[in-house]
């Protein structure tokens, strides 16, 4: 897995993860990675990136709520265009 951070020409964060065949496999068999922005990515107070994979958004969502009982449905949730309100 690469990771990188750096940041664009308008001076917005930039953050790169470059999964390998390895990590794509591991994300299909319900194993997230989970990047912590800090210790990996050195920024600071930057929270935790968690990657997740699946056949389908139902077997995402499945992984989810078996893995992460805190997530509600009420929690931000984007499906398909990620700019679009929901």
């Amino acid at each position: 897995m690469i990771k990188a951070v750096g940041s664009m020409e308008d001076g917005r964060a930039l953050i790169i993860v470059g999964l390998s065949k390895v990590n794509m496999d591991k994300l299909l068999k319900d194993q997230p990675i989970k990047i912590d922005l800090d210790a990996d990515l050195g920024i600071v107070g930057g929270g935790v990136l968690l990657v997740v994979g699946g056949q389908t958004e139902a077997t995402i969502q499945a992984q989810l709520g078996k893995n992460h009982p805190s997530l509600e449905e009420s929690d931000r949730c984007i499906s398909g265009d990620a700019r679009t309100e929901r």
